[in-house]
C-alpha cells in the first residue's frame, strides 16, 4: 500500500517558537519534523561536522532542516 501524499505549509505551522533575533517554525508531515528557522544579522550557529554554510550581507538568513530543530529553541522546563 502506497502512502498518502501531505501537503502543508509553513504559514500554518504547529509551533512557533519567538527567541532573540529569530523565530522558529516546527510542523510534522510525514512523521518527519520539519523546522523553518529565520534568523536575524548577528546570530551564530553551529553546524555538524562535514557541513558548512554563510551568509554575506545585512538581510534576515532562512533555514529549513529536516532532521535537528525538534528541540532547538526550545524553552527550558
Amino acid at each position: 500500500m502506497e502512502g498518502k501524499a501531505e501537503d502543508r505549509n509553513f504559514s500554518k505551522a504547529d509551533e512557533v517558537r519567538v527567541f532573540p533575533k529569530g523565530k522558529l517554525e516546527l510542523m510534522t508531515i510525514g512523521g518527519a519534523t520539519i523546522g523553518r528557522a529565520t534568523l536575524e544579522p548577528g546570530d551564530v550557529s553551529v553546524l555538524p561536522s562535514g557541513h558548512d554554510a554563510w551568509v554575506v550581507g545585512n538581510e534576515n538568513v532562512v533555514v529549513v532542516d529536516f532532521q535537528g530543530m525538534k528541540d532547538y529553541a526550545k524553552k527550558a522546563a
